[in-house]
């Protein structure tokens, strides 16, 4: 079995008076020896 793991849920802004609030994960992205810390 899987360790189970909680993601905050962020607020987000839609501009259009709406509020959304979806969770985001911590992803890393890479390629040769370059790393990118991201959302998604």
């Amino acid at each position: 079995m899987v360790d189970a793991q909680k993601f905050p849920y962020k607020i987000i802004d839609t501009r259009l008076g709406m509020v959304d609030r979806m969770a985001y994960l911590p992803l890393i992205l890479s390629l040769n020896n370059q790393a990118l810390n991201v959302e998604g």
